[in-house]
């Protein structure tokens, strides 16, 4: 994991309206404090894609099929309370407001809202968007922080575009042998996988492709200080290039949530503040429409997520190096602290 000081000091220095005078002995305690944080992360991961490779080898083992399995790994988990397991297994401060448990229904996030939703309800509008921009012309897609293979496989089966090349770009090993196993049920499939580093991004797998699809799903939400580097060389990768994320940046949007988060990440990762003290640590989620932007704020800041991906986004826009072609702010999320934005960017050559 490639992380520095100069990488977190470039992306704050992005933010043209924050002003921050830090010296390089306290961007050093910040890159390192980074460190350790991220690494716990991807620990968890590599642990959390290990169970999904053995659900996996127990239901190829049982004679399922590639359809077959995918449904069944993709199950809502069920709960007794009102936040999916996911959530309310984490200690943090929430009131209901209005909401409260009922029986067969959970609360998500829903095109903005908070809204209680059947527990096996499951959200395709991000699949439908990559099946609408799998596009003829497209020759090879990639997601950058697969895991196990999810979208990528329901991508598959919503297209059924078997004449493509499908990557997977995946940190942990666990999670890309996940990928491998499920691919490799299906016969006729050109399909690779590689290990990838969001901090030092390593794009040579595409070289020479003509038109790329690339993804990325709650994946950059896990790097707090996206380097230029990785939307710079995504945009270089191919001769044609659309990207379809989808992240909680939804929040990002916000100029008081951004300098919230800002200052908060640099106390808090900078070592200025205990840990008992830090924000997400103390801060109430009340469960109602009008907090919506402040909780999502608060969500990303409490789990050291991505700050300036919209930023990123914006800035090769305004650099006239890629367009905007879809942006839909809070779409859906099975955890309503943290709602996905769905943003489609398209190269300009």
């Amino acid at each position: 994991m490639n992380i520095s000081a100069q990488n977190i000091a470039d992306v704050i220095r992005g933010f043209r309206h924050v002003d921050f005078e830090l010296t390089d002995a306290y961007m050093e305690c910040m890159a390192a404090n980074l460190i350790n944080a991220q690494t716990a992360q991807k620990s968890a991961y590599e642990f959390g894609w290990n169970e999904k490779l053995a659900k996996i080898d127990k239901l190829v083992g049982e004679g399922k099929d590639f359809g077959a399995i995918v449904r069944a790994m993709i199950q809502p988990s069920h709960s007794n309370t009102l936040f999916e397991p996911a959530v309310s297994h984490n200690d943090f401060k929430y009131d209901l407001v209005d909401f409260h448990n009922t029986p067969g229904k959970t609360l998500c996030a829903y095109d903005g809202k908070y809204r209680l939703v059947d527990e096996k309800y499951i959200d395709f509008r991000f699949i439908d968007c990559l099946t609408e921009c799998l596009t003829r012309d497209i020759d090879t897609v990639v997601e950058f922080g697969a895991g196990w293979g999810k979208i990528l496989s329901l991508l598959l089966m919503s297209s059924g575009r078997s004449n493509v090349n499908y990557m997977a770009c995946e940190p942990s090993e666990s999670g890309r042998h996940s990928f491998a196993r499920l691919f490799g049920m299906v016969d006729g499939l050109d399909f690779s996988s590689h290990p990838f580093d969001f901090y030092a991004p390593d794009f040579s797998m595409l070289k020479g492709k003509k038109h790329v699809l690339a993804i990325t799903c709650a994946a950059i939400e896990q790097i707090a200080f996206l380097p230029r580097s990785f939307l710079d060389g995504i945009l270089k990768a191919a001769e044609n290039v659309t990207i379809v994320f989808y992240e909680p940046v939804g929040w990002q949007r916000s100029l008081e949530q951004i300098n919230l988060a800002i200052k908060s990440v640099v106390e808090e990762f900078g070592g200025q503040i205990p840990i008992t003290k830090w924000y997400g640590k103390n801060f109430v989620y009340k469960i109602h429409d009008d907090n919506f932007i402040e909780n999502s704020a608060a969500w990303s800041i409490s789990g050291k997520y991505n700050i300036n991906l919209l930023n990123s986004i914006n800035t090769v826009v305004e650099e006239r190096r890629a367009q905007i072609v879809h942006q839909q702010y809070d779409v859906y999320s099975a955890n309503p602290l943290n709602p996905y934005s769905l943003i489609v960017l398209k190269k300009i050559n």
